[in-house]
């Protein structure tokens, strides 16, 4: 990683196809395979390899390991912009990046139990629709709906992968989502009815609230002012498709194909049926008045 690390950083003056960068990138590419094999002839190894074949995990821990290279870039930039543009001291700099610190600290600490409680698929969908509106909201440079209004004129293909963040936070046949909120959905009916009842309304005013949102955001008539702003005309870039690609991808896979992820949670469940209904056993009295 340390060579990795240099090679990448140093590849913009040497240039990225000199001899030196290309054999930092080969060199930093055989450790790694070397640190693959001697992993996975471990008896206790340091980090198991075959955790990368489940698609969650992997698709997941690349889309979190492009996202913080991006919180890392987006750092240091924005810390040179307060400190030579604005002129502010290293305090103040440090002062105005606590928000960022901040949240980043919660939402770590936050996105574990929430995977843990309601399951990875939520929180892709979620991380993903919130990825896609800092990209829409850091080109417009406003957070108001009001301030877009046709923004997929301008951005088409940025405009459709929010539509599919959108769609898939509502769970929608074909998303990840689906097949879970489908199956406790069904088993909460057989159950407490009028709790289902209550989800299910609360499922459509969500579906109302995230359709209007993409309705006045990103469809209709195109809202002038966007033609004014520079950053509205610049669709998806490559990096930007690098980070949500993974999660698109996983979204969709898992929506039409769950069997690995049903796989993963089917022992577990059947684990716990097989106690279901099960009671300890009445105490009885010894014979032989207790002896």
């Amino acid at each position: 990683m340390a060579l990795l690390t240099y090679t990448i950083i140093e590849a913009p003056s040497e240039g990225w196809d000199s001899a030196r960068t290309l054999v930092g990138f080969a060199v930093a590419a055989g450790l790694l395979g070397a640190f693959i094999a001697w992993q996975r002839g471990a008896t206790e190894p340091l980090l198991d390899i075959g955790l990368f074949r489940n698609l969650r995990f992997s698709a997941a821990s690349g889309s979190v390991t492009i996202v913080f290279f991006a919180l890392a870039g987006f750092i240091f930039m924005v810390t040179q912009y307060f400190q030579f543009l604005k002129g502010y001291g290293p305090l103040s700099t440090g002062v105005r990046l606590l928000p960022v610190a901040s949240s980043v600290a919660v939402t770590s600490v936050l996105g574990t139990k929430l995977a843990v409680r309601y399951g990875t698929k939520l929180v892709v969908v979620t991380g993903l629709l919130f990825l896609v509106v800092g990209m829409l909201v850091s080109r417009r440079g406003s957070a108001l709906v009001s301030d877009f209004g046709g923004a997929g004129k301008l951005v088409p293909v940025l405009a459709g992968v929010f539509l599919i963040a959108g769609l898939a936070s509502l769970s929608l046949p074909g998303t990840s989502p689906f097949v879970s909120e489908f199956l406790v959905l069904l088993g909460t009916f057989t159950v407490h009815k009028a709790v289902a009842v209550v989800a299910t309304v609360g499922i459509i005013l969500a579906a109302g609230y995230v359709l209007w949102m993409v309705q006045r955001t990103t469809q209709g008539a195109l809202n002038p002012a966007l033609e004014k702003v520079a950053a509205m005309r610049r669709d998806i870039t490559a990096r930007e498709v690098v980070v949500v690609a993974p999660l698109v991808a996983l979204i969709l896979v898992l929506g039409f194909y769950p069997k690995p992820v049903l796989d993963v949670i089917n022992p577990a469940v059947k684990a716990t049926f097989s106690q279901v209904g099960k009671v300890d056993p009445a105490p009885q009295v010894a014979q032989g008045g207790g002896k």
